[in-house]
């Protein structure tokens, strides 16, 4: 395991766990995605400082935001603050953006891009190729991880256009890099074709469907009541 993606559902008595898709675009659409934004923000870093206080190993845990709040005044206030309070290194924490972030202009981009970095954030541009694939993002981000859509993935062992455009991809994130993830794997033969064409990462439910923090403690962290 190499880092973790912290993800966000909703819960209410007597209703089922919702899914994002079901009220992240409401929250954007009111302009309160901020509020959901940081908090999960907070709640990452939060996990990171009691693993460290527990002798836990340390690992990546990436948190999405969204394009609205990444045009938020106070971005970089609320990020540096957050992380000089729980003093864990801002390189544990991926900031995880949709490709959709596209559709700012590319000075805009550039320079999100570049206060993150120097604050030392890493950045992930998630499920790309899902609806456009703008592949200036990749150079005007200074990306740390490109993760391709399950979409993608889905047809790799039976489409071989599908599979070329991934090799392909694949090779520009090397030469500009960048770490390639692949989202959605769910069967072997799909890892064994990723690995023979370099995909750096993988995530998917061949290795575990979304879990509650303890579960995921005691099957993969190291640590104080786990064997290594």
């Amino acid at each position: 395991v190499c880092s973790a993606e912290a993800l966000v559902r909703y819960r209410a008595a007597g209703i089922e766990s919702t899914q994002p898709l079901n009220f992240v675009p409401l929250l954007e659409k009111t302009k309160l995605i901020r509020y959901l934004d940081f908090y999960m923000l907070e709640q990452v870093f939060k996990l990171l400082s009691d693993w460290k206080e527990r002798g836990r190993e340390l690992i990546p845990v990436s948190v999405n935001f969204s394009r609205i709040t990444l045009l938020e005044r106070d971005l970089f206030q609320v990020l540096t603050d957050m992380q000089k309070k729980y003093n864990i290194p801002a390189r544990l924490v991926m900031i995880e953006i949709t490709e959709s972030i596209g559709d700012i202009e590319r000075k805009v981009i550039e320079s999100i891009g570049s206060k993150l970095r120097e604050a030392g954030f890493r950045i992930s541009l998630d499920d790309f190729g899902a609806q456009y694939s703008n592949l200036s993002i990749l150079s005007s981000l200074q990306l740390s991880e490109l993760k391709i859509d399950k979409s993608i993935i889905n047809d790799l062992y039976s489409n071989q256009n599908t599979r070329i455009l991934v090799e392909h991809l694949i090779h520009i994130c090397r030469q500009l890099g960048i770490d390639s993830v692949a989202e959605g794997v769910e069967e072997r033969e799909q890892l064994q074709i990723l690995e023979d064409i370099g995909c750096t990462y993988a995530q998917g439910y061949l290795y575990n469907k979304p879990i509650p923090v303890p579960d995921f403690e005691r099957k993969y962290l190291a640590g104080p009541g786990n064997d290594p």
